[in-house]
């Protein structure tokens, strides 16, 4: 996902940074996983797992406009790195229901 290059967080709230990276990571990662179970036995499983991915890009979003992302990030990035996340869980809802 092209969202954990572009944080840039203040050096005052470094939590805040390594908390949306780290939930970056994970939604990724279950991205990944939940394409690999491509066959017909395993839609269920993948659908899962793509809702679990979509858990972590919502808690990101909500991350980023809470007020400790207000503080810590600029507002164009902020606003940037919020849309980016909703069109993201967008697509990722979209394919699980695909399935």
């Amino acid at each position: 996902m092209q969202l954990a290059g572009e944080i840039v967080v203040s050096a005052d709230h470094a939590e805040l940074g390594d908390r949306l990276q780290a939930l970056i990571a994970r939604a990724s990662a279950l991205v990944d996983l939940g394409g690999s179970f491509t066959d017909e036995a395993n839609h269920g499983r993948a659908r899962r797992v793509l809702s679990r991915a979509a858990t972590r890009l919502q808690k990101f979003a909500r991350a980023v406009g809470s007020r400790k992302g207000e503080q810590a990030i600029d507002p164009t990035l902020r606003q940037a790195l919020i849309d980016e996340a909703v069109s993201l869980r967008a697509d990722i809802r979209l394919l699980k229901q695909s399935l």
